[in-house]
């Protein structure tokens, strides 16, 4: 079943193997941590949740995205151990929002300062729907980087409200890699 497009990739649900890296079942002692822009000057508030949507376990990031100050991102973030990557060729969540477009970072081997990943985005809408992105579609945020992003190099993911002023309200059911 078809849901539409992710940076030219095709969102689709499938029957294809998953790794889940949480479907937030758990809430104790949370991988998942909150960053604002804040830590370098920005304005940017808000919050990460863990509560329960329609019967299920979700993590919810809110807030209010603004580049004042030259900021312009929340996001929430965790680390990924290394054997929830075996055969991963890219990412997936379910997820809803407010019809906004959120992303994806990844941070890899590769990434070593602060302002460094590889991201793709999604748009949402008040139906859960479950989207899928290769690795291949995540584009790298600057020239120092390479170009294409290896399944065994990453290190973290994001899930981040970014680049624009707006309102974040983006809850994920699961994620993990496919």
């Amino acid at each position: 079943m078809l849901l539409g497009a992710f940076l030219g990739a095709t969102l689709s649900v499938g029957a294809m193997a998953t790794n889940s890296l949480d479907n937030f079942a758990s809430t104790e002692d949370s991988p998942w941590a909150f960053v604002s822009d804040q830590v370098m000057g920005g304005v940017s508030t808000g919050q990460m949740a863990m509560d329960v949507q329609d019967g299920a376990h979700v993590m919810t990031l809110k807030g209010t995205v603004s580049t004042e100050n030259n900021g312009g991102f929340i996001q929430v973030r965790r680390e990924v151990p290394a054997e929830s990557l075996q055969g991963a060729a890219g990412v997936y969540l379910i997820a809803r929002g407010n019809g906004e477009r959120y992303f994806v970072h990844l941070r890899s081997k590769w990434t070593i300062l602060p302002w460094q990943y590889y991201q793709a985005g999604f748009d949402t809408t008040e139906q859960w729907q479950e989207i899928r992105v290769p690795f291949s579609e995540f584009k790298a945020s600057g020239w120092m980087l390479p170009g294409r992003l290896k399944g065994a190099d990453i290190r973290s993911l994001g899930v981040v409200a970014f680049g624009r002023d707006h309102v974040s309200n983006v809850s994920i059911k699961e994620v993990g890699f496919y």
